[in-house]
């Protein structure tokens, strides 16, 4: 399922995602909405810092403690921060740390204009700039995978038309596979389950593109696939609802037995096995014939070792017609 988000909303949705446990900020457009957004996750201590280089030394706190951190401010507010910023550039962290930055070209809400790039290549630090929304959420959870695989801070670069635009970002399905959710239908259904096994039975996608999901449960037992199939359907409308304010999923069509299995399907296991098969065969016999070193016949010796043949005792014993002792000279069998 698709919703619209902000660039802001999507990149703090991300932060939450990606297990983001403190977020310390300055306020300043068009920064702003990323800690507000994030604030509204239970998992996340969020609060708003005297200034931009407390927010980034207590954020630097928290990855120090091992905890993933983000702060938030905007272009300027990197000139007050930047003390901290390049003392941590070489210090490196315990944890993920993330540090967005939002750059207000145009000057909307600013004093000047001003390209934080440079502040990433003067501290040596990687730099991830979003195009939109749904880029927005990916990068602010590949940015804790770069820091903590290369021990560094990383900086998130928004500005203010991705900030404030509002593009379509996938997230209904991200819910549907928190443990939080899984747990619920675990707990509904009464299912012998745990959340890593339930995992891996539920499939789900969009439908031709649009926003209609659709899941697929995978079981032994077609009543179960079905139950499970149904209690996501009534469980996570109200999931979503509590996540994403002023969202809806409503049910299209409830989930039926299904007539036959999807799987194992014997024809198609069947042509496997005969082109396996097929494909063994050839590759034993291209084997034998590359790998066997028998002499076979006196062609074999001229051709291969460019020597005369003075003379050769064939093996009769236990030969019949057809072996390579035979030979047809003009229509009559002649033995050699």
């Amino acid at each position: 399922m698709k919703t619209l988000m902000l660039g802001n909303e999507a990149a703090a949705r991300g932060l939450y995602e990606a297990g983001c446990a403190m977020v310390s900020s300055y306020p300043g457009t068009p920064s702003t909405e990323i800690t507000e957004f994030a604030a509204k996750y239970e998992e996340i201590y969020a609060e708003w810092a005297p200034n931009e280089k407390v927010a980034m030394e207590a954020a630097f706190g928290a990855a120090l403690a091992g905890r993933r951190s983000f702060c938030g401010m905007k272009h300027v507010g990197l000139n007050v921060a930047a003390d901290p910023l390049f003392t941590i550039s070489y210090t490196g962290v315990n944890a993920g740390m993330v540090i967005g930055v939002a750059d207000d070209a145009g000057m909307h809400s600013s004093q000047n204009e001003q390209d934080s790039r440079h502040y990433a290549m003067a501290a040596k630090l990687p730099m991830l700039e979003p195009a939109d929304s749904e880029e927005a959420l990916a990068f602010a959870k590949l940015a804790y995978t770069i820091s903590e695989q290369f021990d560094t801070p990383v900086l998130l670069k928004m500005c203010t038309r991705v900030a404030h635009a509002q593009s379509l970002v996938e997230t209904y399905l991200v819910i549907l596979n928190t443990r939080g959710t899984l747990e619920q239908v675990i707990e509904a259904a009464d299912l012998p389950y745990d959340y890593e096994t339930l995992s891996k039975m539920i499939e789900a996608g969009a439908v031709n593109s649009t926003e209609v999901f659709e899941i697929q449960v995978t079981s032994a037992d077609p009543q179960e696939a079905e139950k499970i199939a149904n209690t996501i359907a009534e469980l996570l409308p109200g999931r979503i609802s509590q996540i994403i304010d002023g969202s809806s999923a409503k049910i299209v069509d409830y989930a039926v037995v299904p007539s036959h299995k999807s799987s194992p399907s014997i024809s198609r296991y069947t042509l496997i096995g005969i082109l396996l098969g097929a494909v063994l065969s050839c590759g034993i016999i291209i084997l034998r014939e590359v790998f066997d070193e028998q002499i076979r016949d006196e062609d074999y010796v001229r051709d291969t070792f460019d020597l005369p043949l003075l003379a050769a005792i064939p093996d009769l014993a236990g030969k019949s017609k057809g072996d390579y002792y035979y030979r047809r000279s003009s229509g009559k069998e002649v033995q050699s």
